[in-house]
């Protein structure tokens, strides 16, 4: 199978488990392994999917209850997320791991002694969980293996936060149109030219209050004219991308702007041919009100000892904004934002932005009680 053909496989993948199946059994085809685990993980501990490929479901079974407390690659794995990760990589006593129970009496039994895998936070609640493995005859895995899994990684992620933000995790439903109207959020399913193909029961609320999207000739836009030509191209940006194009953040939301101050973010996924099984629906579009700016948002820098230009940076994240507005907004280099959020992911321990705002809201929100 083409790479290309297998990205398409992937997406499929987003609503239909069968897909997703065939999709990592060729996954193991091309990086030579005998069998793998793959799911997605929610931060609770809770696996909301999971999926074994050629390997029997009871052996894995068997490794969660007896084996896995006492892995000691998963320790190494948790602590390195989204990199993928074999052989010396996560045995730190490669002596011990040898005599150890594990290999010999499950993983070299099973023909699974050699393993490549990782774990990819798709966002805060939710991690992506793949491992790949081999038995000794085959050997361990190289580089070669590990860049293969490199290139189909963004689709992998994409897939799932589209099949996370349709709610098709705690869904048996199979047509996305059906998918849609469960999801809490308000979701639109529009063409690459924005006509409205569904709404479901919190985007028909949000159309008829009016305040941030409303419908025009058939097409979904903006209630402020000023967002019109940046949310049209967003969309068809959108629905022309590939599913192997590198996308930012830039280029998938877009903060809207109605009377009073309001705010709400519009984000954008593409819907994969294969994926969106409804005639004409070619992006998906998520939009979410912001919350007032609070008033004890100027106590962040005296908690978190921030400088007044993290400070800054920090109100500007909060009130939805990305790096590239803010950088254009302030007449400042992407460069130097990149380092003031590194500077406060240090501070707050946070490594994404997604993480970032949730610490940040906790603490206001702690701060009004």
């Amino acid at each position: 199978m083409e790479r290309a053909d297998l990205i398409d496989l992937i997406y499929e993948g987003a609503a239909d488990e069968r897909a997703m199946q065939n999709a990592i059994r060729e996954l193991l085809g091309l990086t030579r392994s005998r069998g793998a685990q793959f799911g997605t993980l929610h931060r609770s501990g809770r696996w909301v999917r999971s999926i074994v490929v050629d390997y029997d479901t009871s052996d894995m079974v068997t490794y969660l209850e007896h084996f896995m407390p006492e892995d000691p690659r998963l320790i190494v794995v948790a602590r390195n997320p989204g990199r993928i990760l074999t052989g010396d990589d996560v045995i730190l006593d490669p002596v011990a791991f040898e005599q150890s129970a594990l290999v010999n009496e499950f993983l070299d039994p099973k023909n699974a002694r050699f393993g490549m895998a990782l774990t990819l936070p798709i966002n805060d609640s939710y991690s992506l969980d793949l491992s790949l493995m081999r038995s000794r005859s085959d050997g361990d895995y190289r580089s070669v293996d590990v860049e293969t899994m490199e290139f189909f990684l963004p689709s992998l992620k994409r897939s799932l936060d589209l099949r996370i933000k349709l709610g098709i995790f705690e869904s048996k439903a199979r047509a996305l149109s059906d998918v849609v109207d469960a999801v809490d959020s308000a979701t639109f399913l529009v063409t690459s030219t924005g006509s409205l193909v569904r709404g479901n029961a919190r985007g028909q609320a949000m159309l008829s209050d009016g305040t941030f999207v409303f419908v025009r000739n058939g097409r979904l836009e903006p209630r402020n004219l000023r967002f019109v030509p940046d949310f049209s191209a967003m969309i068809e940006r959108s629905a022309q991308r590939r599913p192997e194009d590198a996308v930012s953040e830039a280029d998938t939301t877009l903060t809207l702007e109605g009377p009073g101050g309001k705010k709400a973010v519009a984000t954008v996924l593409s819907l994969h041919s294969s994926v969106g099984r409804l005639p004409g629906a070619e992006v998906a579009l998520f939009l979410k009100e912001l919350a007032p700016a609070h008033p004890q948002v100027a106590g962040l820098g005296v908690a978190f000892g921030l400088t007044g230009a993290e400070t800054r940076l920090a109100q500007g994240l909060l009130a939805g904004k990305n790096l590239e507005t803010l950088a254009s907004q302030w007449t400042l280099s992407r460069e130097t934002l990149r380092t003031q959020l590194s500077s406060l992911y240090r501070k707050t321990g946070t490594h994404s932005q997604s993480e970032l705002i949730t610490a940040l809201q906790s603490f206001l929100s702690f701060t009004v009680l």
